[in-house]
């Protein structure tokens, strides 16, 4: 929309809007577009055709039904639109432009008053009394201080938050600092180094002795028992810690098998493997949505729909695409792992099988009652 219809669209807007139809049809008729094309010629293309459609289906209305609601509504995409789409192998890109296309036809021919009520560019914007404007003027400054207020209050938070964190950390250091003693300069085990210890602290060695074991040679009374009584409690205690880790190691074995049993049994996306994901679009209904679908599915339709399914595939083996147990020829796009097929959904159940190396995943499609 350039700065000549916008200001035509502030006097007539559907004047405005049959210009830039024209204009728009004029552009249209220049392209080609091939698949060598590039992408952003084939995006601007499309939002082209996206905005005329727009415009089309808008002035193709009668008079009073030529409100800012219908010029809001989705518009179901034109049939020119969907072949275009088809030929390309395009469906999530377009289907997004389209989208955007008809937000900014919206924004482009309506403006909004002071209490954010939607009119028609060529429309007058109601001004509000004084009592309204008094009113506005407190509700902004009320807004403001409101804004303000949470901003300070969270920057207090904030550095409440920071010293009390420095101040715990302070005391923290404080309390290891209290209690972290000198074992041989402040007592200690036995008084450690005191002049009031009675023994001194010798290296300890083995004795000849079988009655002290290891330790100083006999004369503090605090030896270790002797190597003889010792060897059989030590012996044992050693079997009791060699047998508890063994049954740690046992149930650590069990648990990790349950676990690992557990996540056998968990089925991690659409599809196990191959197939990343699958995702369908009606092109010929006024729903713009792109659904994702997980194996064993089953989607409602109206009898006659169209239904097109994106498969993203990751093998080096090509897939086979059944319907109703019949083969059918699948079609590649612009991204070399997503292939596509097609259907119109009948009065029976439709049933979609995938099978990538005899791994087989269903899709099924009923229609709605």
């Amino acid at each position: 929309m350039n700065a000549e219809i916008k200001e035509l669209a502030t006097v007539d807007i559907k004047a405005a809007m049959r210009k830039e139809y024209i204009e728009n049809e004029l552009f249209l008729s220049k392209q080609f577009i091939k698949h060598t094309t590039p992408r952003y010629i084939k995006e601007i293309t499309f939002y082209t055709m996206a905005r005329n459609h727009v415009i089309h289906t808008f002035l193709s209305l009668t008079e009073s039904e030529q409100t800012i609601q219908a010029l809001r509504e989705t518009k179901s995409p034109s049939q020119e639109y969907v072949e275009l789409m088809n030929k390309h192998r395009a469906t999530h890109y377009p289907l997004a432009i389209k989208v955007k296309a008809e937000k900014s036809i919206y924004n482009d021919y309506t403006h909004v008053d002071y209490k954010r009520k939607a009119h028609f560019l060529d429309q007058a914007l109601p001004t509000p009394s004084r009592r309204e404007s008094v009113f506005n003027k407190l509700g902004g400054v009320l807004e403001l201080l409101i804004s303000w207020g949470w901003v300070a209050f969270w920057i207090i938070v904030i550095l409440i938050s920071i010293f009390s964190d420095s101040d715990d950390s302070s005391l923290t250091g404080l309390d290891k600092s209290s209690n972290n003693k000198d074992t041989f300069h402040s007592g200690g085990i036995l008084n450690g180094n005191t002049n009031s210890k009675t023994v001194e602290d010798t290296p300890q060695i083995i004795d000849a002795s079988n009655e002290a074991g290891y330790g100083n040679p006999g004369d503090s009374s605090h030896d270790a028992p002797s190597s003889k009584n010792s060897n059989a409690p030590t012996k044992q205690s050693s079997e009791n810690s060699e047998t508890s880790s063994k049954k740690s190691d046992t149930q650590s074995d069990n648990t990790n098998q349950n676990v690992k049993t557990q996540t056998q049994k968990v089925q991690v996306g659409p599809i196990r493997n191959h197939l990343i994901s699958a995702s369908y679009f009606l092109p010929e209904s006024n729903g713009n949505g792109i659904f994702e679908i997980y194996d064993g599915y089953t989607i409602e339709l109206m009898e006659n729909e169209k239904v097109v399914i994106d498969f993203e595939i990751t093998s080096d083996i090509d897939p086979v695409f059944k319907l109703n147990g019949e083969v059918v020829e699948s079609h590649p796009t612009t991204n070399e792992d997503v292939e596509w097929i097609s259907f119109y959904q009948t009065k029976q159940v439709t049933k979609v099988e995938v099978n990538i190396n005899e791994e087989i995943h269903n899709f099924y499609f009923v229609p709605m009652e």
